[in-house]
């Protein structure tokens, strides 16, 4: 239960029962990515033409 990262013992012995195994993914370079991105459409909003 150590090497799995979640607090929640139910849905951990509930995943377990139902399929066997965990598969943990590092997701932390697509929300690098994902956070890039952002900030490119925050910073392109400046650049659109607006007509008052």
């Amino acid at each position: 239960m150590k090497l799995v990262p979640t607090t929640n013992m139910a849905a951990y012995l509930r995943k377990i029962a139902i399929d066997g195994y965990i598969i943990q993914v590092d997701h932390a370079d697509v929300k690098a990515m994902t956070a890039e991105i952002q900030k490119i459409g925050v910073n392109s909003v400046y650049l659109l033409p607006v007509d008052l």
